[in-house]
């Protein structure tokens, strides 16, 4: 991975750079220049920053580990943006923007992917996922990339002097080893998860087993009630037959029709016993007619008797009245008070008899007039009593009537016990039909029986595929835990990390110290009993000098500081899917003599053929060594870029 170049705006002390070249420029010193600090010459003015930079604007942090607002320029406050370009192995050329409260684009991070003459925009909706597709551009993590391209003084672990377990961390981290600890425990995981599928799978398998053998069971079972049902509905047909016949051979299917006509027959007699009922209403419609002209004239043979029989009696009276009128002679008159003489009732006497006389004449009309009516009243009881004679006797009819009812309940009585028949005779006719057509209800029985015993055997199959599959993950994971076990890989990484630390170890000091020096890694060491444990040392031993890294003087533990640092630095970056062509060495000459630096500046400028560009940011004066330049110049709180590249 060729990084070409490096565009810088309002980021940390910088205030603008324009397109910094860094691809193969070989050694290139950045110095400072701090113009607003009279008490510094070069610190403070920002000459990290450009390292910062890179870092920040690939992963979101520099290489100190500064991120957020701390990046920004503090006199600008904001509109931070670094821009970098950068071409890959086949070609592919990208861009990466990161900006800090910048007006337009906020606090985004921006990939772009040149493509048929223009930047086409890879940028995700999420910071998080387009730095996913950054990773995979640099084909590396911030981690890899910081402790494989960066080396700085701060930074510079003292490699010699760790104690058994940080060398271990240190030197399994830079070899990935800690990340064979993850993979161990997700191999774990994934074993256990394994190991519960295939017991899942195993128990589901034996409970189908079960539910096979029920099933098998039950179709059995059905057949035997299906057999039996047919025995059971046979003996059903044969009994319902037998009494079907019984029944038709006790039916007369003739007296249907003699007892239909029979009751027609009822039915009009009664009829004609009801009409001449009817008839008989005017008959005595007439008798009451005849009965009351007989009370009125009844009435009236009374009327005449009586008024003759009061008639009588006057004349009685009358008669009485004139054959003792003489008795009145010699009695006082007793309204004048005359003494009553014969001669005095001559004219009583002649009155008296003419009404005795007419009285009589009364009385004879009145008896022929009483026997006429009697005469008319004798017609009349005759008449009557004739009639009555000839009249239709309802009572006797009513009794006919009533004997045709009786016979006509009994016939209809022997009809409906002849429907009865005739409807038994039908209904065991159907019933004998619908026990001949029904179906067996266990057919439906075998049937579910059939197919739950075939899903069964089809889900069996499909469940020992699948079983088989999770026994082939499962032994695949026992043997990923395996390898991912401190035994596995982790042991085989170990046994060639050692011999590449010490080579890449004594290919340094040999320069550094022309050989005099020498650090050896060790990851086991001999147990006072004589046993072998992992422990992680380097033994460090000066041929000129002490037998220990504590007796070496300052220079020649700087030396080996800086000799093992590098070394465990091309470790971390043998793990680069694309080797980064750029290496800082920030402030690495510290504490080296002349002729230190002078074999340092040999070891770098071999790593600037091997890496392209390698920039030495130093206080130190090192011209002498170094042509390309790039100075830093802080003044009114921003610094500027100017480079000096000779290449």
């Amino acid at each position: 991975m060729r990084i070409q170049s490096l565009s810088i705006t309002h980021f940390m002390a910088i205030g603008h750079v324009e397109s910094l070249p860094l691809n193969d420029k070989g050694l290139v010193l950045i110095q400072g220049e701090n113009l607003d600090d009279t008490s510094q010459k070069s610190n403070g003015a920002g000459k990290s920053s450009i390292a910062d930079a890179l870092c920040w604007v690939l992963y979101g942090e520099t290489a100190r580990q500064e991120s957020g607002d701390a990046v920004i320029n503090r006199t600008a406050g904001k509109g931070t943006e670094v821009r970098l370009e950068l071409l890959d192995e086949t070609g592919a050329r990208y861009r990466i923007r990161r900006y800090r409260k910048h007006r337009q684009y906020k606090n985004q991070l921006r990939l772009e992917h040149f493509m048929e003459g223009e930047w086409q925009d890879l940028t995700k909706g999420s910071d998080k996922l387009t730095q996913v597709l950054v990773d995979k551009v640099m084909g590396c993590s911030r981690e890899v990339f910081v402790n494989a391209i960066y080396l700085g003084q701060e930074a510079m672990p003292d490699l010699p002097g760790m104690t058994d377990r940080n060398l271990k961390l240190l030197v399994e981290e830079a070899a990935g080893i800690h990340q064979l600890q993850q993979a161990y425990e997700i191999a774990r995981a994934r074993l256990n998860q394994c190991k519960v599928e295939v017991g899942e799978l195993t128990t589901q398998a034996k409970a189908l087993e079960t539910a096979i053998t029920t099933f098998t069971a039950n179709v059995g079972a059905a057949e035997q009630d299906r057999e039996a049902w047919i025995h059971q509905q046979s003996a059903a047909v044969q009994t319902a037959t037998q009494h079907y016949h019984a029944v038709r051979d006790a039916f007369d299917a003739s007296l249907g029709k003699y007892l239909q006509a029979h009751l027609k027959s009822l039915d009009e007699q009664a009829a004609a016993v009801r009409s001449r009922i009817t008839a008989s209403d005017e008959e005595r419609r007439q008798e009451r007619i005849h009965a009351k002209t007989l009370r009125e004239a009844e009435l009236a043979y009374v009327a005449v008797q009586q008024t003759l029989e009061r008639e009588q009696a006057k004349t009685q009276r009358l008669a009485h009245t004139l054959e003792h009128i003489d008795d009145q002679v010699g009695t006082t008159c007793s309204q004048c008070g005359h003494v009553i003489e014969p001669q005095d009732l001559d004219a009583s006497r002649d009155m008296t008899r003419q009404s005795v006389k007419t009285q009589q004449e009364k009385v004879l009309a009145l008896q022929d007039q009483a026997k006429t009516a009697k005469e008319a009243l004798d017609q009349l009881e005759n008449s009557l009593r004739n009639y009555r004679q000839q009249m239709t006797d309802v009572s006797e009819q009513s009794a006919t009537l009533e004997a045709l009812e009786q016979q006509r309940r009994k016939t209809q009585a022997e009809q409906h016990a002849w429907q009865e028949q005739a409807r038994q005779l039908q209904v065991l006719k159907e019933r004998i039909a619908q026990l001949e057509s029904a179906k067996n209800p266990h057919d439906s029985a075998i049937q579910r029986a059939r197919e739950q015993l075939v899903q069964a055997r089809v889900r069996q199959e499909a469940l020992t595929a699948t079983l088989s599959a999770a026994q082939q993950r499962l032994a695949l994971a026992e043997e990923a835990a395996r390898v991912f076990s401190p035994s596995g890989v982790r042991a085989h990484i170990l046994d060639n990390v050692t011999p590449y630390l010490n080579a890449r170890t004594a290919h340094y000091l040999s320069t550094l110290t022309d050989g005099n020096v020498t650090a050896v890694w060790s990851t086991i060491a001999l147990t006072a009993k004589g046993e072998l444990r992992e422990k992680f040392s380097i033994d460090v031993v000066s041929a000129t000098g002490g037998e220990t890294f504590k007796s070496l003087s300052g220079g020649e533990k700087r030396k080996v500081r800086l000799a093992t640092a590098m070394a465990l630095q091309d470790l971390v970056a043998s793990r680069a899917s694309k080797p980064i062509r750029l290496f800082m060495a920030d402030e690495i000459d510290q504490a080296l003599d002349e002729a230190g630096l002078e074999r340092l500046m040999f070891l770098l400028e071999e790593k600037s053929h091997d890496k392209g560009t390698v920039l030495v940011i130093s206080h130190t004066d090192l011209r002498d060594w170094i042509r390309n330049s790039i100075t830093i110049t802080k003044e009114n709180g921003q610094a500027t870029v100017e480079a000096a590249y000779t290449v």
